[in-house]
């Protein structure tokens, strides 16, 4: 797996069609970085982030502005994962972030600029999208937030 995509393990399973016509039930998402044809849909995303991890750093260090510290080292892979949760909750307290355009920005990502797909790689579709749970939707928003926006 490159650092151009991240696998995102879905909390609650969804049922797909299978290349053999069978139903296969996907555990696992792969979620991929955007490119510069996706460039609206990641400033949406970047300046609501933004809004977010500002807020965060007011609610954990009220004393200091900076949000160099309690941002997790890249290499972190568990402090990227519970900052990411941290993020997907965030969405829901953070004044000044606007959680419909986030959403819309988003789901354009996943499905229609094809940056998401299930375990066999097959692209996420709208049907598949209209099957995964809010918090999924929520985590998987917050995990692409801290894995491709936090580093830029």
């Amino acid at each position: 797996m490159s650092k151009s995509e991240v696998l995102f393990n879905l909390t609650t399973p969804i049922l797909y069609a299978a290349g053999n016509g069978n139903q296969e039930e996907a555990h696992t998402l792969i979620m991929k970085e955007p490119t510069a044809r996706n460039m609206t849909e990641r400033a949406v995303l970047k300046q609501q982030f933004m809004t977010i991890v500002e807020w965060i750093q007011t609610q954990a260090n009220p004393d200091t502005q900076t949000v160099k510290e309690d941002i997790p080292d890249e290499d972190m892979e568990a402090e990227k994962e519970e900052f990411a949760t941290a993020v997907s909750q965030a969405i829901y307290m953070a004044p000044g972030v606007d959680y419909k355009p986030l959403l819309g920005s988003f789901r354009s990502l996943m499905v229609e600029a094809k940056c998401c797909s299930v375990e066999d790689e097959r692209p996420l579709t709208s049907s598949l999208w209209d099957k995964l749970s809010p918090e999924d939707i929520d985590l998987m928003i917050g995990c692409y937030l801290v894995n491709f926006l936090l580093p830029s």
